[in-house]
């Protein structure tokens, strides 16, 4: 049985990384911010709910994380 987490991952996983690709229009750039997203995530995994209702907190992540990139740029 997988563990919230990997659910989370599995769910969403192409959903973030073409989220982010849009944002940032680089594949190196967008792998590297998709680490740090689910690295976030998997260190708040005692946060994870139900699977379903989690979209909105992991775009919020994502939304952040792009952000700091494109200011750290």
């Amino acid at each position: 049985m997988q563990s919230k987490f990997e659910q989370i991952y599995d769910k969403y996983y192409d959903y973030v990384y073409r989220y982010i690709f849009v944002s940032v229009k680089d594949k190196g750039n967008t792998e590297y911010i998709i680490e740090i997203v689910f690295t976030k995530i998997y260190k708040n995994r005692d946060k994870i709910s139900k699977i379903e209702s989690n979209q909105d907190w992991i775009l919020s992540i994502v939304q952040k994380e792009i952000k700091d990139f494109n200011r750290c740029r």
